[in-house]
């Protein structure tokens, strides 16, 4: 009686031959049992691979994350400062208006006198 065992994905299919003389049976039976460790090792091996992907691609999302958040404040600050200038720039205008407006003022006080 033969009795086919899958290996789950490793391209080999290993029949284990009972009407084998019990030493080569025995050996079977071996080798078959170390097909399976091996195969759940490199599961193992496998799932821990894709564990480190997983973290790596965490990180590296974290990062790009850390960075954009860097990117927007550096943009805000950066308005800000250019917000501040504007206004600066639009009293000093006021100012130097205003002190214009009051000559004028004055000037066509004058010119009516």
């Amino acid at each position: 009686m033969n009795q086919t065992t899958s290996t789950y994905g490793m391209g080999i299919n290993m029949t284990e031959n009972t009407n084998l003389p019990s030493s080569a049976a025995v050996a079977n039976k071996a080798l078959l049992s170390s097909l399976r460790k091996m195969k759940s090792e490199m599961v193992k091996r496998n799932n821990e691979k894709n564990e480190y992907k997983r973290r790596a691609e965490m990180m590296e999302l974290r990062l790009l994350q850390n960075a954009a958040e860097q990117a927007a404040q550096q943009d805000l600050e950066r308005d800000k400062e250019r917000e501040k200038r504007r206004r600066k720039k639009e009293q000093d205008k006021e100012k130097v208006g205003g002190t214009n407006e009051a000559q004028k003022q004055e000037k066509k006080i004058i010119a009516k006198k």
